[in-house]
């Protein structure tokens, strides 16, 4: 079963559907993420200063933040019926009230969230059993309907978290990752998500960190990965290191940072894809798109959430790839990866019997 906002959602059903399955970004706060010298300006996202939000997208506080209900729900209105859509944001920045509306305005998507870190100050021991508890007793929040407060219990699909440092990991990003590989029991299986830097090169520290716990790794998702011709021999090296997965998620970007190397262009990235899939890498490779900012968003000129279903499929088609790869690269991939959840069997409870006064013989009454 895949545990979505709205409810288990049957794990077959989701694969026979095909329909996409996207690891992203819908609501929260992402400017605390920004490192640049430049001042941080509150002014609208216009034509005017489009080509500097692309080279700093950190440079306008109002980029950095996803904060509509209503523009997020229109934003992801018009992806294909039955597709899952999980949001990353990590636990002290997640809007899960936001997420239940829009998952109630968009009926015909399935959203997920995720459990992770807090980001504050605690014990490695504490911080895997807070995660531990959402997983199996779920998050409760509470919203106001016609003056009347309604608790609401909902559970993550996930456990995400994000690593800043682009080498070393610094001693809070290993307590981090030890009380996440922790958390997998007999009853717990979730996939990991972990974020990085797209011109990170710790992806090693991390997997050796996780290998010191019970975790799974083949469980565990690195995303943010540079899909790109200079990166290939890299990313190569890592999937033959560990039995992880990948996420290739700079699909459209528009985003050209001055002090940072060029983004690779889709075009780049499916060549890339492409020498991979070739060498035996298909299973272990999921296709999403990272949204974190509003000039990504439709309507301010950017991919959308839909960018993987309206451009890039086309494109995969377009350089050979088959039907049945297309689907396990946007779909199914991500499907089997989020299906982890085994709920208990029901238990059966034997029949009310009644005793009759006279014989004193039992039986089942109707």
């Amino acid at each position: 079963m895949i545990v979505t906002i709205g409810g288990a959602v049957d794990h077959a059903k989701s694969r026979s559907q095909r329909a996409t399955a996207l690891v992203t970004h819908l609501l929260g706060d992402f400017s605390a993420e920004g490192v640049s010298n430049e001042e941080v300006l509150d002014f609208d996202i216009s034509l005017f200063n489009l080509w500097k939000l692309k080279q700093n997208p950190y440079a306008s506080k109002s980029n950095t933040s996803l904060d509509s209900v209503c523009q997020q729900s229109s934003e992801t209105r018009d992806l294909a019926n039955g597709s899952l859509l999980l949001d990353l944001t990590v636990n002290n920045n997640r809007d899960l009230l936001g997420l239940l509306q829009i998952n109630e305005l968009n009926s015909n998507i399935g959203l997920l969230f995720s459990t992770g870190p807090i980001l504050k100050e605690m014990s490695e021991s504490d911080l895997t059993e807070n995660m531990t508890k959402e997983l199996l007793m779920g998050v409760t929040i509470t919203r106001s309907r016609a003056g009347v407060d309604e608790k609401i219990i909902i559970k993550p699909g996930a456990i995400s978290y994000v690593i800043s440092s682009l080498t070393e990991l610094s001693s809070r990003e290993i307590t981090g990752l030890l009380s996440i590989g922790k958390v997998p029991t007999s009853e717990l299986m979730p996939p990991i998500f972990i974020e990085t830097s797209s011109f990170a090169t710790n992806h090693t520290h991390i997997i050796t960190t996780l290998q010191s716990t019970p975790c799974n790794l083949k469980s565990v998702i690195l995303c943010n990965i540079l899909a790109s011709f200079s990166n290939l021999n890299y990313i190569i090296t890592l999937l033959e290191s560990c039995p992880c997965k990948i996420c290739i998620d700079h699909f459209g970007n528009i985003l050209q940072p001055i002090h940072s190397p060029i983004l690779p262009h889709d075009d780049e990235i499916i060549d890339t894809l492409y020498k991979l899939c070739e060498q035996g890498y298909l299973s272990r490779i999921i296709l999403s798109i990272s949204i974190k900012f509003k000039i990504q968003l439709l309507q301010f000129g950017g991919p959308g959430y839909n960018h993987i279903e309206q451009s890039i499929i086309p494109k995969l088609q377009r350089k050979g790839f088959s039907d049945d790869s297309i689907t396990a690269l946007v779909s199914t991939n991500l499907i089997d990866v989020l299906a982890w959840y085994n709920p208990p069997p029901i238990i059966e409870l034997p029949p009310e019997t009644l005793q009759c006064n006279w014989c004193l013989t039992e039986f089942i009454p109707g």
